[in-house]
């Protein structure tokens, strides 16, 4: 599952021995972690940096999927995080959208950003479990749109700029269209690996495969009838 981002968009890239740090579920994410998130951090570089920007479906309908989708996404960070270029240490750093969410209005795209890009991982995975299932419009490019821009995203041609956004409903709803916001993210330098939760060819027939293809991603969907293990 993995061979899209370890083989195919890293491809200089491998692994160490070095485990990831362990994963923390918190109960509640509480105020004072999310105050200041909307402020963007500035990018300072340290060596070579991997971007990840986690862009999650949390509507009505990921219900019974979002525990797997957030599995799925847990277990490519940890994967990333052993990364290693030319055997130097790589630095990550992961932030996190949701979208598709009711206590959003129309004007914010239904979406909100939950953590910047941030190498602080115990930081990433309260605001992944804390997410709570709720809504029904679903504006997937202008959630990539937003990640793009609001982002702070290593201008250097080195580093590895990703966005990794997973639903299960058509991919073209909103305002935005694909053929906007996917071509601003490769001018950045951003390839778009999408996750669809569900049946691969139905996933495909609701474009979830097209900004892969633009943007020189991967589409891989979740089987939508395993059943994921409880948190």
């Amino acid at each position: 599952m993995l061979s899209f981002l370890l083989v195919v968009s890293i491809p200089t890239y491998s692994s160490s021995d070095k485990k990831p740090p362990a994963l923390v579920l918190p109960d509640t994410l509480q105020p004072e972690q999310t105050k200041n998130i909307n402020t963007p951090i500035p990018f300072t570089r340290t060596g070579p940096t991997i971007q990840v920007a986690i862009l999650l479906d949390a509507s009505g309908s990921m219900g019974g999927l979002i525990n797997q989708a957030r599995e799925q996404i847990w277990s490519i960070i940890n994967a990333i995080a052993t990364a290693n270029k030319h055997d130097h240490p790589v630095t990550l750093q992961v932030a996190l959208f949701e979208y598709g969410v009711e206590h959003q209005s129309k004007y914010d795209g239904y979406l909100r950003l939950l953590s910047p890009l941030t190498s602080d991982l115990d930081q990433f995975s309260e605001a992944l479990f804390a997410i709570k299932i709720g809504g029904s419009k679903e504006y997937a490019p202008q959630v990539i749109q937003e990640a793009t821009n609001r982002l702070q995203w290593s201008p250097h041609q080195d580093d590895l700029r990703l966005i990794i956004i997973a639903g299960n409903e058509e991919f073209q709803q909103g305002d935005i269209p694909i053929s906007h916001a996917i071509p601003l993210a490769v001018s950045k330098g951003i390839i778009i690996n999408t996750l669809y939760c569900g049946p691969h060819l139905k996933g495909r027939k609701l474009q979830w495969a097209t900004p892969a293809l633009l943007s020189h991603g991967k589409y891989l969907n979740i089987d939508h009838k395993k059943k994921s293990p409880p948190y």
